[in-house]
């Protein structure tokens, strides 16, 4: 009886398979190396991330100075209004409690439009040419 000979590609696909083997051995047994990049940590300390900080700390301090102080004269006059509630008439509370009710309304809602132009400027700047991860159209 004649044992079959193997076929020449089931010859080459063998010894392929082998020398596979014996190249991704030695690469195996090494220890893997894997590096984790925080660009959270990273990018503000990047000189194109201070730029745009820079140019958005100056597009948009002065709205945020004119909110602080909407804020300090709603707090204040909550304050007073708290303060001099025992001394005041049913009609002047209800009124200054209108007025703060307002005034409170009208910060939160300047807030609110700050915050959304804010993000809508920071979110340009990071999209920016030249800046990491920006478009470079």
């Amino acid at each position: 009886m004649q044992t079959p000979t193997p076929h020449p590609k089931t010859l080459i696909a063998a010894a392929l398979s082998a020398a596979m083997l014996c190249a991704v051995g030695p690469v195996l047994a090494q220890p893997a190396r894997i590096a984790v990049v925080n660009s959270e940590l990273i990018l503000p300390d990047s000189l194109p991330a201070k730029q745009a900080h820079n140019r958005l700390a100056q597009e948009f301090s002065t709205r945020d100075r004119e909110l602080q102080d909407m804020d300090r004269k709603t707090r204040a006059l909550a304050d007073k209004l708290e303060k001099e509630a025992a001394v005041l008439t049913d009609l002047d509370h209800q009124r200054r409690q209108h007025e703060v009710a307002e005034l409170t309304h009208e910060f939160q809602r300047k807030q609110r439009g700050f915050r959304e132009d804010l993000q809508q400027r920071r979110n340009e700047e990071l999209n920016r040419p030249g800046f990491c991860g920006g478009s470079h159209s």
